[in-house]
């Protein structure tokens, strides 16, 4: 055994040795050329500053982005997008992202990241954040983005998630606060994909938004469930401020999928009803009444009851966990289909029938002669 092992010491030595072996190490990058290129040329960069764009960083190559200290940043001034990624896989860690021109502390146009199909991992450490004047995460073409921990404010929506997309989303507490997903429209804007909610999140929205927007009902690539809760999901809100959590379904939709590990969601009163526990920045306190209020005391959190979402329409078939529910099943029944009436054939009719008839034998006798007649000239 000893020698075996001196024997792939030496072997593995003799490779490093070796001149034609190389060991890649990842791409340095301080400024908008040197990332340009070493995305171009694909596989591990590492920033070490932050970095300012001109114009869109598109990428099409696999490419994995971190940051020694994660505490860097990408961003630009214009009211464009910042970051588009089309079919790669990316892996980003411990990078901020800003998109938008920054006018009196809020930022104006610009969206941060648009994912194109592929695969997107972004994990925000150091309390990293995607900010954007616009919406900041765009989902689309059945991409799969994962984000943990994140950090996401935004003056449209925080992230959409368009046809066929997933998207899944890993809260985390840092201190007494849960990091958080922010839009004044919407934080969360589901479009025909699908979100995954795991862990602690804190969602925002303006008195005039929506937390969670659910305008199709399913995944529309999958026909699968639009919206999955973890069993360790707990999500909040702002409870002492003019944020609210509210969650809106689109009522004109005919079928709502829906995943929930927790036992949170209910259908009642023609609502989605959706136990929850809330939790204010500045507060560390908690209090317990069983079961679900435990969950949001090991996270700092306050149980507060439940949320209704707006009424749905009486024909709209709702599955919680595969199970179906039609809301107002008795009101939409098919109507019985008109019945077929026979009208009695008139003597008119039939006479013009026994007309057509002799027409057609007069036609196929003067035919018959003609063939004939033509047969004996030949003779």
């Amino acid at each position: 055994m000893k020698r075996i092992k001196l024997f792939v010491g030496l072997f593995v030595f003799c490779l490093l040795l070796f001149p034609g072996v190389k060991v890649k190490a990842a791409t340095e990058v301080s400024d908008e050329a040197s990332l340009r290129s070493a995305v171009e040329q694909g596989g591990d960069i590492t920033l070490v500053s932050d970095i300012t764009l001109t114009e869109p960083l598109v990428i099409d190559k696999d490419v994995s982005m971190s940051c020694p200290d994660s505490n860097c940043s990408i961003d630009n001034d214009a009211n464009e997008e910042l970051i588009i990624v089309n079919g790669a896989n990316v892996e980003m860690s411990g990078i901020s992202l800003y998109a938008g021109e920054y006018v009196d502390y809020v930022r104006q146009g610009g969206k941060a990241l648009t994912v194109n199909g592929g695969s997107v991992k972004l994990r925000n450490d150091n309390r990293n954040e995607i900010e954007s004047g616009d919406t900041a995460v765009i989902v689309n073409n059945g991409a799969n983005v994962s984000l943990s921990y994140p950090m996401i404010y935004s003056n449209q929506n925080g992230i959409e998630v368009n046809d066929g997309a997933v998207v899944n989303i890993e809260g985390g507490v840092d201190g007494c606060n849960l990091l958080s997903i922010f839009g004044v429209k919407n934080a969360i804007y589901l479009n025909g994909g699908t979100v995954n909610l795991s862990g602690p999140i804190h969602f925002g929205t303006s008195d005039t938004g929506y937390t969670i927007y659910m305008n199709k009902g399913v995944n529309t690539a999958t026909n699968g469930d639009t919206l999955v809760f973890k069993d360790n999901f707990v999500f909040s809100y702002h409870e002492d401020t003019t944020f609210s959590f509210n969650i809106y379904v689109n009522p004109n939709i005919n079928e709502l999928r829906v995943a929930d590990e927790k036992d949170f969601l209910i259908l009642k009163d023609n609502k989605l009803n959706i136990g929850y526990c809330s939790s204010s920045y500045a507060k560390c306190s908690s209090q317990s009444e069983e079961d679900r209020e435990a969950v949001c005391k090991d996270l700092g959190g306050n149980y507060n009851g439940t949320i209704d979402s707006n009424e749905l329409k009486s024909c709209t078939t709702v599955y919680i966990n595969d199970e179906k529910t039609v809301i107002d099943e008795e009101s939409c029944k098919t109507e019985e289909p008109a019945q077929v009436v026979t009208v009695p054939s008139t003597f008119l009719s039939n006479m013009y029938y026994v007309v057509i008839g002799v027409v057609l034998v007069i036609i196929a006798v003067f035919i018959i002669y003609m063939i004939v007649s033509k047969k004996k000239a030949k003779k």
